[in-house]
C-alpha cells in the first residue's frame, strides 16, 4: 500500500512539473534585442553647440507604444518575419527633475525599419536633429568676440570669460567674494516670445556653488522667477520650460532672461558658470 501511494505521489509531482515547464515555455515568446548606442545630436549652423542631455528614449513599434527606456538599456523586441517599424523620440528631464520626464518637442523623431534574426542583439546609433520649425531666439557660446550678456544694475559683481575649467571653448564665470552679496546677469536684449504655448525652453550648461535663480524680466522691470538650480560642481545640461511663467499674469510677450546668485554676509564665496545657452521655440 505504501509503495502504491509513493508511486501515485511521484506521478502527481511529475505532472505538476510538466505543467510548470509548459507554462514557462509558452510565456517566453521568441525575441531579439536592440541597444541604441551611441546617441548624439547633430549641429547646424544657427544652433551653435550640439551638446545634449537626452536621458530616455520613447519607443513605438508599428505605432504601438512599447515603453520609455533609459539611455543604454537593452530593449526586448518580439520576433517577427516582417520588419519592425520603430519610431523613437528623445526624452529629457524637464527642469532637471527626474519625475518630469518628457520627450523633447524640438528634436525630430527617428523612424527606423528594423529586422533581426531570432535571439540576436542589434547595436543601433541614433543621431537626432532639431525640427526645421524651431526658432533660436538667443544662442550664446561665449566663444565669439563680445557677448550677449550684461551685468544687471542691482549686481555687485560682473563676469569674466574663462578657458580653464570651461565647458567648451570659453565659458562665463561670475564670482561673489567676501565683499559682495548679489550677482545678477541678464541678456543684453529683450526677446519676443510666443504666448499661450508650453513649447518655449531655455537650454544651458551650468555650474554653481550656491542656488542659482533663473527668471524673466519684462519691459516694465517686473521679474518672474522660473526656477532655482541647486549647487552642482560638475557641468550640467538642463532644459528649462518657460511656458508656464510666460503665461502667468500679468502676461507679456517680451522679456529678458536673468541669472541671480546671493551670498549671505560672512559666508563663503559664491560662483556660477554658464555656457551654450539656447532660447528655443517653434516659429
Amino acid at each position: 500500500m505504501y509503495l502504491s501511494i509513493l508511486v501515485k505521489y511521484c506521478l502527481f509531482l511529475t505532472f505538476i512539473l510538466g505543467l510548470s515547464a509548459c507554462k514557462k515555455y509558452s510565456a517566453d515568446p521568441d525575441v531579439y534585442f536592440i541597444s541604441f548606442n551611441p546617441v548624439s545630436l547633430k549641429e547646424t549652423t544657427n544652433q551653435n553647440a550640439n551638446d545634449h542631455n537626452i536621458t530616455d528614449l520613447w519607443i513605438y513599434n508599428n505605432q504601438q507604444f512599447i515603453g520609455v527606456y533609459a539611455l543604454g538599456s537593452k530593449v526586448t523586441m518580439t520576433y517577427s518575419t516582417r520588419p519592425s517599424k520603430l519610431t523613437v523620440f528623445a526624452g529629457i528631464k524637464q527642469n532637471g527633475i527626474s519625475d518630469t520626464r518628457v520627450f523633447y518637442p524640438f528634436y525630430e523623431q527617428l523612424n527606423l525599419d528594423t529586422f533581426a534574426e531570432l535571439g540576436t542583439h542589434l547595436q543601433i546609433p541614433l543621431i537626432f536633429n532639431y525640427k526645421s520649425q524651431c526658432t533660436f531666439t538667443w544662442t550664446e557660446t561665449f566663444d565669439e568676440l563680445g557677448t550677449s550678456m550684461r551685468k544687471s544694475d542691482v549686481s555687485d559683481a560682473g563676469y569674466t570669460l574663462i578657458h580653464l575649467d570651461a565647458y567648451q571653448g570659453k565659458s562665463l564665470e561670475c564670482n561673489l567674494d567676501s565683499t559682495k552679496t548679489i550677482a545678477q546677469l541678464e541678456s543684453s536684449a529683450y526677446f519676443t516670445l510666443p504666448i499661450n504655448t508650453s513649447n518655449v525652453y531655455l537650454e544651458l550648461q551650468y555650474q554653481c556653488t550656491s542656488e542659482l535663480q533663473v527668471g524673466l524680466i519684462n519691459t516694465n522691470g517686473l521679474e518672474k522667477e522660473i526656477m532655482r538650480l541647486y549647487p552642482n560642481n560638475s557641468w550640467n545640461k538642463i532644459y528649462i520650460a518657460l511656458g508656464n511663467t510666460i503665461n502667468a499674469e500679468p502676461k507679456s510677450a517680451v522679456y529678458k532672461i536673468y541669472f541671480r546668485s546671493l551670498r549671505a554676509i560672512g559666508s563663503n564665496p559664491v560662483r556660477f558658470r554658464l555656457d551654450n545657452i539656447k532660447l528655443v521655440h517653434f516659429s
